[in-house]
């Protein structure tokens, strides 16, 4: 996912639920204009349903608290979908600079639950039947571009076969700040997505850090 993008569909036909479902369990700022600022954080579903998308704001002030900017993202920003009890990190990147400010306010405004008829209401497998076997992290450089590839290996321990997996994974700097984050399904430009993991089967996965904020010196991967 690395930065979150924001959504024009209607989700209005979806089902709107109090927005206390959804809990901001840290948020994480990184730089201040001119530099390159970034807002990373989670999110946790406390609530009952499966949720589809959440609606964010994030409003920007100055030292006489006027507001200098605000922002509405979608998120996520793919087809994953937040059970109970399932974290979601995202991040808010002004890849360039955001405008002078001295605070912030960052708000749920609007939780979407998933559609009792989606055949993904009800999810079929249970997080504890996946384990991470392995991964390993490798840093490059491409067209100017830095970026962390990770590699792994994830076994479904389970009895269901697991057809919808999306993995959370989580960089943290020297002092343990949380730095980079990314939700993905396993793919990459060399490496095919997780796909379907079979009962007593494994599979491969990979993903792309780009243009990390710091450097990253350690790494923790979450199954949904």
């Amino acid at each position: 996912m690395a930065r979150i993008a924001f959504c024009q569909e209607n989700y209005e036909e979806r089902q709107k639920i109090d927005p206390s479902n959804i809990r901001v369990i840290s948020i994480e700022l990184w730089g201040s204009p001119p530099e390159r600022t970034t807002f990373i954080g989670i999110l946790k579903n406390i609530g009952k349903f499966p949720i589809e998308k959440i609606k964010i704001s994030l409003t920007l002030y100055d030292e006489e608290e006027n507001i200098v900017d605000r922002r509405y993202e979608m998120i996520p920003s793919n087809l994953l979908v937040l059970y109970p009890n399932d974290r979601l990190p995202f991040k808010v990147d002004y890849e360039w600079s955001a405008p002078p400010f001295k605070s912030y306010k960052f708000e749920i405004k609007e939780v979407y639950s998933l559609d009792r008829k989606d055949e993904k209401y009800t999810r079929r497998w249970k997080p504890g039947d996946l384990e991470l076997l392995w991964f390993h992290v490798e840093k490059g450089q491409a067209f100017g571009f830095k970026y962390y590839e990770i590699k792994g290996e994830i076994m479904n321990n389970g009895t269901a076969v697991v057809d919808d997996l999306y993995l959370r994974i989580y960089g943290f700097d020297e002092s343990g700040k949380l730095a980079e984050v990314e939700v993905t399904a396993g793919g990459t430009p060399f490496q095919p997505v997780i796909g379907t993991i079979k009962p007593k089967d494994s599979a491969i996965f990979g993903a792309i850090i780009k243009e990390p904020i710091t450097e990253i010196k350690s790494w923790k991967i979450e199954t949904n």
